[in-house]
C-alpha cells in the first residue's frame, strides 16, 4: 500500500500523489483539456464544490502528471479520471475510493479502474463540443419546442421515465434551460442542460430523449437546437454533450448543429472490488 510521507502526500512507487489539491490547482490542471474535463470543472463550480475533491499525481518536481476528480454528492457518487495511467494507478493506490459510483475514464485508464472497480454496466462515448460561431440552428423545425420550467418536473419525470439513460433531476430546472414538444398536453420529446459552468465557461446538454411512438418526426433535433441557441444567446463560450459512440441517428443529429466529436471515453456503473490475498491495489 502507499506509504506516507512527510509531505502531506502519499508515495506510491515513486509518484507523488496529493489527495486534495487546492481549487486553483485543481482548476489549473483540469483546465489543460477544457473540453474532456467539462464536467470536472463544472464540480469545482456550486452546487458541487463542497462535495468535490481533487487528487493529483506527479513525479518529484515535475508538474501533475494524472489527475482523478472524485464527487461524493447527496444523491450521486462520480469519478473522472486524466492523465498518465501509472499515475492514476498511484491515485487509486493511496485515496479513499468510494464504494460505489458513476465512472468516466479514458481509454487507456480502463485497465487501471477495472483492477479496482467491477462493472455492472460500461458504455463507450463520444464527448462532443462546438463554440457558439460554429452553431447551425434548425432553419424550420417541424415543431417548435417551448421552454419548459420547475412546474413541468412532473411532465419531465413521466417522460423519462421511459429513458433508462436518463440523468434528469426536477432540480436541474432550477436555473437550468429545458426545451419540450407537446401533443394534447403530453410531452413527446425534451432535452435541457446537465450543468451551465459561469466560472468555466462550459454548459452540457442532455436528456434528450423523444418517445418511441414519436421518434422520426424530428423532435430531438429540435429541442438540441432550441437548447442550444439560448446557451450561445448567453455567450457560454463551449457546450459540450455525450453520446454512445454507436447511436448513428443522434451523431448525425448533433453534427448537423455544429457539434463536433472531441474524445472517446467510458462510462461505467461500478462497485469496488473485494481485495483478494496480497491486493495491494497497484
Amino acid at each position: 500500500m502507499a506509504e506516507r510521507s512527510g509531505r502531506g502526500v502519499d508515495v506510491s512507487h515513486g509518484w507523488l500523489v496529493e489527495q486534495a489539491a487546492d481549487d486553483r490547482t485543481a482548476y489549473a490542471v483540469l483546465s489543460e483539456d477544457r473540453i474532456a474535463n467539462g464536467y470536472a470543472l463544472a464540480d469545482l463550480e456550486p452546487p458541487f464544490a463542497p462535495f468535490t475533491t481533487v487528487s493529483l499525481a506527479r513525479r518529484g518536481d515535475e508538474p501533475p502528471a494524472a489527475a482523478c476528480l472524485i464527487l461524493r454528492g447527496p444523491d450521486f457518487t462520480a469519478i473522472m479520471t486524466g492523465g498518465d495511467p501509472d499515475g492514476l494507478a498511484a491515485i487509486f493506490a493511496s485515496v479513499p475510493l468510494p464504494a460505489d459510483a458513476s465512472i468516466a475514464a479514458q481509454p487507456a485508464h480502463l485497465p487501471a479502474v477495472e483492477r479496482i472497480y467491477a462493472s455492472r454496466s460500461r458504455s463507450e462515448r463520444w464527448r462532443m463540443a462546438l463554440s457558439g460561431p460554429s452553431f447551425r440552428p434548425l432553419a424550420a423545425p417541424r415543431a417548435v419546442p417551448a421552454r419548459l420550467g420547475p412546474a413541468d418536473a412532473s411532465a419531465l419525470l413521466d417522460l423519462y421515465a421511459g429513458y433508462d439513460e436518463s440523468f434528469f433531476a426536477p432540480g436541474q430546472l432550477d436555473g437550468g434551460i429545458f426545451y419540450g414538444v407537446r401533443d394534447g398536453g403530453r410531452l413527446l420529446a425534451a432535452g435541457g442542460t446537465h450543468l451551465i459552468a459561469p466560472r468555466a465557461g462550459i454548459a452540457a446538454v442532455g436528456n434528450i430523449f423523444t418517445r418511441p411512438e414519436a421518434r422520426g418526426r424530428g423532435l430531438a433535433a429540435a429541442v438540441t437546437s432550441a437548447v442550444v441557441a439560448d446557451l450561445v444567446a448567453l455567450n457560454v463560450p463551449d457546450i459540450i454533450l455525450n453520446v454512445a459512440v454507436d447511436n448513428a441517428p443522434a451523431i448525425a443529429i448533433y453534427r448537423r448543429l455544429g457539434f463536433r466529436p472531441h474524445n472517446r471515453f467510458w462510462e461505467l456503473d461500478a462497485s469496488l472490488r473485494e481485495p483478494g490475498p496480497g491486493d495491494t491495489r497497484f
